[in-house]
């Protein structure tokens, strides 16, 4: 999501979210200002180092059992769409629907397989960070995002501070009230 100012009061906001879900819903969560995020990331990543620490297993488990379901989930549905493509070819060949009708359903088919197959690389790109990581690199990386947060002055270098030790951040704000899920590396 972007980042946008305040011209008054120079805040920085998170834009409203500009993301569709495979359906075509857009997100209908709003913006919220970025002090409330940063403070939340600090609150949980206080949590994350405890359990860390305390913890003996890797700390990041149960996540990586997600995305590897969701990678096989999204596999599946590549799958499903590279058949329905096939069946198209047979139906064109065979006669039983027209070369207009067969471009329009290839076309539809060709851009849900290009959308899944990004997906699926995301998801292979944050399970392979995931698995290269343990708890002695997680907290070596919290301790070296804290110093660096401390000197960094410009946005784009928090923000790639913050990508060395999260994963993705969910927030969803119901008018004043707010939840932020913060998923680290």
């Amino acid at each position: 999501m972007g980042i946008t100012y305040n011209g008054k009061n120079h805040i920085e906001y998170i834009k409203k979210c500009q993301h569709h879900d495979p359906i075509g819903n857009k997100c209908d969560n709003p913006g919220i200002r970025t002090d409330v995020i940063v403070q939340a990331i600090f609150n949980e990543l206080e949590k994350y180092e405890n359990e860390i620490m305390n913890s003996s297993t890797d700390v990041s488990e149960n996540e990586t059992e997600l995305i590897k379901s969701a990678l096989t989930q999204k596999q599946k549905d590549l799958q499903k769409n590279e058949k329905a493509l096939d069946n198209l070819i047979e139906m064109r060949e065979d006669g039983e629907i027209t070369k207009d009708k067969y471009l329009q359903r290839k076309k539809i088919r060709e851009e849900s397989m290009n959308k899944i197959k990004k997906e699926i690389e995301e998801l292979q790109e944050r399970l392979l960070k995931r698995e290269q990581a343990t708890n002695q690199k997680r907290l070596y990386n919290i301790q070296e995002f804290r110093r660096l947060w401390k000197t960094a002055d410009s946005p784009q270098l928090k923000n790639q501070f913050l990508k060395t030790i999260i994963d993705r951040i969910d927030y969803i704000r119901t008018g004043d009230n707010i939840q932020v899920h913060v998923n680290f590396l």
